[in-house]
């Protein structure tokens, strides 16, 4: 009964893994690394999670692969030639805002001043480790972000659709309602013509300028204008 229980235990794992890794397939992660045998982990270790994997060691190939192509989240070594993790960041904020990037460092002490991270948007940075345990749950946090984004982003979308239904909807029920005559009130009485308007009431008292108020007709030709 012992085995049994362990054994379906380790299939009960074995299928909730299988269902996280085909969720982590639907996020594209690049990595930028100009070492080859970091890109080669990294590539076994994000594979064997299930995301879509691509490792790049040429930090101006990576920022042309950006351009192009679509990814969710960025790994991105700090220190590279031929230029370093900021200036490729620098360089991809310009056409790329939402792209999530996570920093590599050799070491704490080489990573960028913290002002430097806060004005290129850099969501995070870890050290380099052979296990990347911080690196995989700074990534599963990541992907939490990028999945709260995308549905703040469906929800904006939903509700400029309502909107321009709403004003879709007013336009046309203002233009039938100015084709629909005022119904009058049966208490109205119904002359031959205007001469037998009664005025019913008055409200306030009607403004009278000081001056003669002339006709537009002289206006316009004191101005030399055009009617």
């Amino acid at each position: 009964k012992l085995k049994s229980s362990k054994k379906g235990l380790n299939c009960m794992r074995k299928g909730l893994q299988n269902v996280a890794n085909s969720e982590n397939s639907k996020y594209k992660i690049i990595a930028v690394d100009d070492e080859q045998g970091i890109i080669d982990s990294l590539s076994i270790f994000l594979k064997r999670s299930g995301y879509s994997f691509t490792g790049v060691t040429d930090p101006l190939e990576a920022i042309e692969m950006v351009k192009n192509e679509h990814f969710d989240l960025m790994i991105l070594d700090f220190i590279m030639t031929p230029i370093h993790g900021d200036a490729v960041v620098e360089e991809i904020r310009k056409f790329n805002k939402e792209l999530y990037i996570l920093l590599l460092t050799g070491h704490k002490d080489l990573a960028p001043p913290l002002e430097t991270i806060r004005r290129l948007d850099i969501q995070g940075y870890c050290e380099k480790s052979d296990k990347f345990d911080q690196l995989l749950l700074l990534i599963e946090s990541g992907i939490k972000s990028i999945e709260q984004m995308n549905e703040i982003k469906k929800i904006n979308e939903k509700l400029v659709t309502i909107e321009e239904n709403e004003k879709k909807l007013s336009d046309e029920l203002r233009s039938k309602m100015m084709v629909i005559p005022n119904i009058m009130d049966p208490s109205v009485p119904i002359g031959k013509d205007d001469s037998e308007n009664i005025e019913v009431e008055r409200f306030g008292d009607a403004y009278k300028p000081e001056f003669e108020i002339p006709y537009h007709a002289d206006i316009i030709m004191r101005l030399n204008g055009m009617d």
